[in-house]
């Protein structure tokens, strides 16, 4: 099984991703991305975390001026994301979040996502549970166009009520765990 969240900056992707995985009896593996905050609340740098190394990598430093993207270190998906993608190819949970723009130029990067969906698309021992970015590149265009992908769209508006359904659709679905009720 193979769910993504997507929606606008700030509503809640990630929180939800997180809810969900305290549900799950899994240890995950893959990444997520964290950041250091400024004095006034805006990032500063962006972080790669692999699960199971517990390594954590800068990703991206975010420029002075007001509304500029952040760039990204250069190789970072590559080496170190590729490998965190890697490491999780055998792993039932994969967690990919997040996902957008920044690994557009890195070919084994966005080979490593898609073996991995590969893997997971409709087989009910494997689930990769991720976040995609409300963007239009080729990359995120990609995972959404899959037929094995479901996306579900967050709002503010939807946030809190989406937990029961999507943790009953994994449950439902996804099949790798005697504790979620299924062998």
């Amino acid at each position: 099984m193979n769910l993504f969240l997507t929606g606008e900056r700030g509503v809640g992707k990630t929180t939800l991703l997180h809810k969900i995985l305290a549900t799950l009896p899994l240890r995950p593996a893959g990444f997520w991305v964290s950041r250091d905050l400024g004095p006034n609340g805006r990032p500063l740098a962006f972080y790669l975390n692999d699960y199971l190394s517990g390594e954590r990598r800068l990703m991206a430093k975010v420029s002075g001026a007001e509304g500029r993207p952040p760039v990204a270190v250069p190789g970072i998906f590559t080496g170190f994301g590729a490998d965190c993608l890697e490491a999780a190819q055998d792993s039932p949970l994969v967690v990919l979040d997040e996902l957008g723009l920044m690994e557009e130029g890195s070919p084994r990067f966005i080979a490593a996502v898609h073996e991995l969906l590969d893997r997971s698309g409709y087989n009910p021992h494997r689930l990769t549970l991720g976040v995609l970015r409300l963007c239009e590149g080729n990359f995120v265009r990609s995972i959404r166009e899959r037929k094995d992908v479901t996306v579900v769209t967050v709002a503010a508006h939807n946030r809190d009520a989406l937990l029961q359904p999507l943790t009953a659709a994994i449950a439902e679905n996804f099949t790798g765990n005697e504790s979620l009720g299924r062998s």
